[in-house]
């Protein structure tokens, strides 16, 4: 129990990067901040809320006027915004108040 409880400044995150994750369970949902091991992730991973390997990396468009949130469609390096079509997208950083994940 206490190593689920313990302290964000207590976990040991060397090796790792934050990734904000959505799981495509439709029954569950989960969003938020995972710590996965750096340059050997792949995706899906585990969802700690209902424990299937459903969740997906969240993408964030670096547009400032549009900044969407989206899950990436196929694959390639043509990455665009589904929302403006800019190739300036990123892996979200942060989890902000209402995201608007697609």
């Amino acid at each position: 129990l206490y190593y689920a409880l313990r302290p964000v400044e207590l976990i040991d995150v060397t090796d790792k990067h934050p990734c904000v994750v959505l799981c495509t369970s439709k029954e569950c949902g989960y969003m938020g901040v995972l710590y996965l091991e750096t340059g050997s992730t792949e995706f899906p991973v585990m969802c700690p809320l209902c424990k299937q390997r459903s969740c997906q990396k969240v993408w964030e468009c670096r547009d400032p006027e549009c900044r969407e949130r989206f899950l990436m469609r196929g694959s390639g390096p043509d990455f665009r915004c589904p929302a403006c079509g800019s190739l300036s997208v990123g892996t979200a950083e942060e989890l902000d108040s209402e995201p608007g994940v697609e």
